[in-house]
């Protein structure tokens, strides 16, 4: 018996390593989504300054 309580303990402390990897890795995503979104309105502000000095 306490070895499998021993075994739950160990499964929870896994189970927590892994919830915090995905937040990490869901707060970098969020983070890469941020610098991509601002990249593109970057290029787009690039590109109407390209096309006003076209005309």
């Amino acid at each position: 018996m306490n070895s499998k309580t021993r075994r739950i303990e160990e499964l929870n402390m896994m189970v927590e390593e892994l919830q915090s990897a995905l937040d990490r890795a869901k707060d970098d995503t969020k983070q890469k989504l941020k610098e991509m979104t601002n990249m593109r309105m970057q290029i787009d502000r690039n590109v109407e300054e390209t096309n006003e000095y076209r005309r």
